[in-house]
């Protein structure tokens, strides 16, 4: 695996989001993730450059297109559509099942902010750590411990 395709996927995770049903989320710092914010910023500038509130329409395709950016992949039995048929990943069925699922969209677009956050944290933390220490910044087990 190439240097980006290795730091790209440290901002993927997995996250369970129901019995037996795993999906694997970017986060907001993801590359292709940033590109889609790029996009959504010049097509909805008008109304996120206005005071009012966004439009319920127009705030429910921001939330589709950024879910069905983030999700890589889902995996575990509980990946099943509403009759109970294997649903195999997909973007397609991904996009079916944020369109679908308003609480599932929720929930995937939560995980995002959350994995995120995690990470700016530790990237803060990486940052005051090289900033004049020659400590180690993993904060992994060591052989010896």
């Amino acid at each position: 695996m190439g240097l980006y395709q290795t730091y790209d996927a440290e901002l993927e995770a997995d996250i369970t989001m129901a019995e037996d049903f795993v999906v694997r989320i970017r986060s907001d710092l993801h590359p292709k993730m940033r590109k889609l914010l790029q996009h959504q910023q010049k097509k909805h500038r008008a109304h996120l450059n206005s005071n009012a509130p966004v439009p319920p329409a127009v705030q429910d395709q921001i939330d589709i297109e950024k879910a069905e950016c983030a999700i890589v992949g889902w995996s575990g039995k509980g990946a099943v559509d509403r009759e109970g048929k294997p649903m195999p990943y997909s973007p397609e069925a991904a996009r079916q099942a944020v369109t679908d699922l308003p609480h599932f969209r929720r929930d995937v677009i939560v995980a995002i902010y959350s994995l995120a956050t995690f990470q700016k944290a530790e990237l803060a933390e990486l940052g005051k750590s090289s900033s004049g220490s020659s400590e180690p910044t993993s904060s992994a087990p060591s052989a010896t411990s």
